[in-house]
């Protein structure tokens, strides 16, 4: 699915709750559908903002032989170094420094994508020229118990959409052999890009209609067990996205596949288990009663091209099988999301199904 990386980009910094920091990015200057280049302006952008801003810094503990007492002594290192017959003493302190993990990880990162063989060459040296005004941090081996030992804080949360970005790096951008190049890896069929592709839907929602009460929520089954036993075996019900007005409720299903409709020939269907489970989510809402009784349903998917706008009325409850054209210009990609929430229930082909 080759989406333009300008909007993979808004992809991404809704998913990442990181649309405030948007900014760092001239988006009208992305074209193309090359990842690799995308994540080389987004670094650019963030480490070039966080020079401007200053580096973050914090406390970290420091040892050295010296002459006069700082911080506290190192009983057990003086000994072993013999440094009170030399008139010195093992001393550990603390300083401020900039030499801490997200920076780090972050000049190690912009390194590790230069290397990268088919990065545009005037983005190659942006990131060589940036890695080398990070003075006094150190580039450090990545790994995944890095990126699970980071720790930000409302003071660095600049550095959040940063740190993902980076996580795309190590994750795609590979090293060969002998660590002069590399290759990288298009994600945009990654196994994460379902859950990206929700945490972006649900994430579009809640910052462009404040009027709505929009999250995921557990739904529980309208049944009744033989015992407690057997209703822990029921599966959770789990929404990808539940949103609700005063007077409304809609569920929304994203998934993330090629073609909404498969089939041979002339024959195309809709995906029945995509249909089977939204129809599930609306059936056992209906004992919330209200406005839950005729819940409404949406199937999203994604499209870079055909576009698919189907009505349905099953069992009283609307539900509505659509795309969002991902290859369009974003004010329209924005459009599509917000009249799906704000088409009337009369609005598309209503039909019943058998």
């Amino acid at each position: 699915m080759p989406i333009p990386i300008r909007n993979i980009y808004y992809l991404l910094a809704y998913a990442w709750d990181g649309l405030d920091q948007a900014g760092y990015v001239d988006v009208g200057s992305l074209d193309g559908h090359n990842a690799a280049d995308l994540l080389a302006h987004i670094l650019i952008g963030g480490a070039t903002h966080v020079l401007k801003r200053g580096l973050d810094r914090s406390y970290v503990e420091s040892g050295e032989e010296l002459s006069a007492l700082r911080g506290r002594i190192d009983f057990g290192e003086s000994l072993a170094r013999q440094s009170p017959a030399r008139r010195k003493l093992s001393c550990v302190y603390e300083e401020l420094s900039a030499d801490i993990l997200h920076n780090q990880i972050l000049k190690s990162s912009l390194a590790r994508l230069a290397r990268v063989d088919e990065l545009d060459g005037d983005l190659r040296q942006r990131l060589v020229s940036l890695r080398e005004r990070y003075v006094g941090v150190r580039e450090i081996p990545l790994s995944r118990a890095l990126f699970r030992k980071l720790q930000l804080n409302k003071n660095n949360a600049h550095y959040s959409i940063l740190m993902r970005v980076c996580e795309l790096v190590y994750d795609h951008a590979l090293p060969d052999e002998r660590g002069r190049g590399g290759q990288f890896v298009d994600f945009f069929q990654d196994e994460r890009m379902p859950l990206l592709f929700q945490r972006f839907v649900l994430n579009f929602y809640r910052r462009e209609c404040p009027d709505l009460r929009v999250g995921g929520e557990v739904i529980d089954w309208d049944a009744k067990a033989d015992s407690d036993q057997d209703r822990a075996l029921l599966p959770r019900m789990v929404t990808d996205i539940t949103l609700r007005s005063d007077d409304r409720t809609w569920v929304i299903d994203t998934k993330y596949y090629e073609e909404a409709l498969k089939g041979r020939f002339d024959a195309q269907k809709l995906i029945s288990s995509n249909l089977y489970q939204i129809f599930s989510y609306l059936k056992n809402l209906e004992k919330n009663g209200g406005q839950d009784a005729v819940a409404e349903g949406i199937l999203l998917y994604p499209s870079v091209g055909a576009e698919l706008r189907t009505g349905y009325s099953i069992q009283g409850h609307r539900v509505r099988v659509c795309t969002v054209n991902l290859d369009n210009d974003w004010k329209a990609i924005r459009g599509e999301l917000l009249g799906l929430i704000r088409a009337t229930a009369a609005a598309g082909s209503i039909q019943q199904l058998a």
